[in-house]
């Protein structure tokens, strides 16, 4: 069997043990702590993705994504004192007076504006003031109500109530900001458009990570690859994307479910421990599926450089660059320093770098999460004294450092002592990623 019909076999497998243990849901109910589906920085790549080549068209998207967001801020503020627990102060009523008052300040900018705005914007404008008024009113009754609860209680029924309205409210805006760039697009437009919608939701599910390299996106990866990946390699790999999509989808899934189940179990019951240790594995098992489909596109798209920006941008900590590793890879980009010795040299550090922080990366794959949840390490499986690993943290950076101090040192005797200095300091200006220095 192929890797790929490997890969297919093992998480279906997976997939079906997640389905047994957990409900899946389509996804986790928005809250005002959550980003926004959509935000400004979006505009430029869903432009891009699209392929929306005419200026009006690009501008109307640009103004529909910018309203959105104003009404996404103004939602959060309508909400969140709402689903605060009571807290004995007067902080939720002063946070719901200071976005009333924000709200005003805003319309009369909003009217300022109108003296000198061409008929068009004009007509936006007046559109804008009246849902902002509609908008000013409502948070003054938020203001209101939360000034009156000052001093009382609200249950939990009322804080999910009001849950379920901010989710049901965001949910109603972000379908109406999608049906409105739906309106604009032409017929062959409307594919990309929505794969760029599930592209963008995914990466944000992944950034709401507990372990390091859960948050890990394929699709950004291969995208932002340099130098770029050649179009037949990318045809080749697209299959095994399309794979991980599909299973890292229900891995998130399995997750959201985990997570909300935290949420239906009381503090005091003897079940807490294992719904937050279920949270944890499914956390684990979103980051190993990543890494298992990582492993496909590596070697069918046989990219040396794909697997350290990976590892590099999952687990920072034990896959940075040392200040050799930049600073011969600046020298090997110069065509002036010509030397055979220094092609050895990367490959020999690299090697003895990879072997040094192997056993510290295995242990932190199973212990990643373990520090918040402590307590838990029974119910997850592990033993309560192997918890901590910074032991093997302090014998792993020293080792590093006297690795990295070795190569800089035969770096020093084959291209001088200026300019192996030189090329540390430029090469950490251009390596990507925090550096690790000896």
């Amino acid at each position: 069997m192929n890797p790929a019909g490997r890969i297919y076999t093992r998480w279906m497998v997976l997939t079906l043990l997640l389905s047994i243990l957990l409900p899946v849901s389509a996804a986790a109910p928005w809250t005002p702590s959550m980003p926004p589906p959509l935000a400004v920085a979006d505009t430029a790549p869903l432009i891009e993705a699209v392929g929306i080549t005419d200026r009006p068209r690009q501008q109307t998207v640009s103004l529909l994504i910018e309203d959105f967001g104003w009404d996404w801020q103004r939602l959060v503020a309508i909400h969140a004192s709402r689903m605060a627990p009571p807290r004995g102060d007067d902080s939720a009523w002063k946070q719901a007076h200071r976005a009333a008052e924000e709200e005003a300040q805003r319309i009369k900018e909003m009217r300022a504006s109108l003296a000198r705005a061409t008929p068009s914007e004009a007509a936006r404008l007046r559109r804008r003031i009246e849902q902002r008024e509609r908008s000013a009113a409502t948070l003054r009754q938020a203001a209101a109500e939360a000034r009156q609860q000052l001093h009382g209680s609200r249950s939990e029924a009322d804080r999910s109530a009001a849950r379920q309205a901010f989710a049901d409210a965001a949910q109603a805006l972000h379908q109406d900001l999608v049906d409105n760039i739906r309106a604009i697009l032409l017929d062959d437009e409307l594919h990309a458009f929505a794969s760029f919608s599930q592209q963008v939701a995914r990466r944000r599910r992944l950034r709401a990570a507990w372990i390091e390299g859960e948050q890990l996106d394929l699709d950004a990866l291969v995208r932002g690859l340099r130098p770029p990946l050649p179009p037949e390699t990318l045809a080749r790999i697209e299959p095994i994307l399309a794979a991980w999509r599909t299973h890292i989808d229900q891995a998130l899934d399995a997750r959201d479910a985990a997570a909300a189940a935290i949420e239906h179990v009381a503090e005091a019951s003897p079940v807490i421990k294992a719904a937050h240790a279920a949270r944890l594995n499914a956390a684990r098992a979103v980051r190993d599926c990543t890494l298992t489909f990582l492993d496909a596109v590596v070697a069918e798209s046989a990219a040396e450089h794909l697997r350290p920006t990976a590892m590099a941008a999952a687990f920072p900590r034990y896959y940075r660059p040392t200040d050799a590793t930049v600073a011969i890879a600046w020298c090997l980009e110069r065509a002036e320093i010509k030397d055979v010795r220094l092609r050895a040299l990367l490959t020999q550090h690299t090697s003895r770098i990879d072997a040094i922080r192997q056993q510290g990366f295995d242990t932190h794959l199973r212990q990643d999460g373990l520090n918040m949840l402590r307590s838990l390490a029974a119910s997850s499986g592990i033993d309560p004294a192997d918890v901590s690993t910074e032991a093997i943290d302090r014998t792993t950076t020293q080792a590093v450092r006297e690795e990295n101090r070795r190569a800089l040192a035969m770096l020093r005797s084959i291209v001088g002592w200026d300019l192996a200095e030189e090329a540390v300091s430029r090469g950490r200006a251009t390596a990507r990623g925090p550096l690790s220095g000896g």
